[in-house]
């Protein structure tokens, strides 16, 4: 496993944490709020250091183990890094092209899922996506 990975699971696993039941401990932590904007902040940083070939590996298949909200921030942070690949002046390989078209299968199945905001999550991603290889 890569260190990318790593942090990547490390900063999924802070996303959402529910605070423990001692009242003396919330006082102390800040709101979740803050802490996942924190954590979006970082999800963010970490896929656009890296390249599309990340998304294909190792981001995109947590789609299918992630649940709400995590799976939001999972495609928000997809999104991003397709916008950011579209808006670069650089021509995308092929490897970076097959990538892309093997993550729809993904979203496929993510587009279904019961809660409303990870579907509208998904449709966003999927505008980006055909944006970028249309």
């Amino acid at each position: 496993m890569l260190l990318r990975d790593k942090v990547l699971a490390q900063l999924l696993e802070v996303y959402c944490l529910t605070p423990s039941s001692s009242s003396s401990d919330q006082k102390q932590q800040p709101p979740q709020h803050f802490v996942n904007q924190g954590v979006d902040s970082c999800l963010e940083a970490l896929v656009l250091s890296n390249d599309l070939r990340f998304l294909t590996q190792s981001v995109v298949p947590l789609l299918r183990v992630e649940q709400p909200p995590r799976l939001q921030a999972l495609l928000k942070v997809i999104t991003t890094r397709i916008k950011a690949a579209a808006a670069t002046t650089m021509q995308l390989t092929r490897d970076d092209l097959e990538g892309l078209l093997e993550q729809s299968q993904f979203y496929a199945e993510v587009i279904n899922h019961a809660n409303a905001d990870v579907r509208k999550c998904c449709v966003f991603c999927l505008v980006e996506l055909y944006g970028i290889i249309a």
